[in-house]
């Protein structure tokens, strides 16, 4: 099937709820799971804040909502964030890897930014190794006191 990757917008607001509001879905992200809409709008709306590029993940033609990407800009600088969220029926089926390939792709082309980075928890091999395989380089670890494991940095110059 092929993915529709088109802006994502408050009116989605209710499939991003579904998605965010995943309990294994919020677990890999940085943010706490949201247990009502009204805290789902609030991490919307941060995903669609000033200088992010958000991306509703969709397959043609059922266009349901699988999936968010956004490029998250770092605050003064030339460089985003990554930030990649799928239902758990589509992990490990290589989605993730067409995703951040044709991500990159585009961020390259467009010439949006100089540098793209990634935080991963440890344990996340998988998606670890995603974004090695997209050329990404591990730069750091950090561990902040809330955290029972390191939180891996990555970043891909481009």
């Amino acid at each position: 099937m092929k993915i529709l990757y088109t802006p994502l917008t408050m009116e989605d607001s209710e499939e991003f709820y579904r998605l965010a509001g995943d309990e294994r879905v919020a677990a890999t992200m940085r943010f706490d799971c949201p247990h009502t809409r009204e805290e789902s709008d609030r991490i919307l709306a941060d995903y669609l804040s000033e200088g992010n590029r958000t991306f509703a993940l969709r397959f043609q033609p059922e266009e349901m909502l699988f999936g968010v990407f956004a490029f998250k800009s770092v605050a003064g600088s030339d460089t985003a964030d990554l930030s990649q969220m799928l239902v758990p029926e589509q992990w490990g089926h290589g989605l993730g890897n067409q995703i951040i390939s044709d991500m990159v792709a585009l961020a390259r082309k467009e010439k949006w930014y100089k540098a793209l980075g990634a935080y991963i928890l440890e344990s996340n091999t998988a998606s670890r190794r995603m974004v090695e395989r997209s050329g990404f380089q591990e730069k750091e670890r950090r561990r902040y006191p809330s955290m029972t494991e390191d939180l891996v940095i990555y970043q891909l110059e481009i």
